[in-house]
């Protein structure tokens, strides 16, 4: 392996959380109350909402008091024109 291509520093800082696994969205509610939030947005796709995820997170959003906007108006890939 050639050291010398490496770079000298990495300093990488994310900023996202991410959780995932089994049954991980039942706690959508309480994790969106654990930062303080009043209004979300909901963003998903024709698939989310078909398959009625979109309606199980909005209802565990609505339980922690939170109002919820939906957006759902966009296609895949969407251009300037949307």
């Amino acid at each position: 392996m050639n050291l010398a291509v490496l770079p000298a520093l990495i300093d990488w800082q994310p900023r996202t959380r991410l959780i995932f696994g089994p049954g991980v969205v039942a706690r959508a509610g309480a994790l969106a109350a654990e930062l303080h939030l009043y209004d979300v947005l909901l963003v998903c796709d024709e698939g989310i909402e078909r398959a009625a995820y979109a309606d199980t997170v909005q209802d565990l959003l609505e339980r922690e008091r939170l109002r919820v906007t939906r957006f759902s108006e966009f296609s895949e890939n969407p251009d300037g024109d949307q």
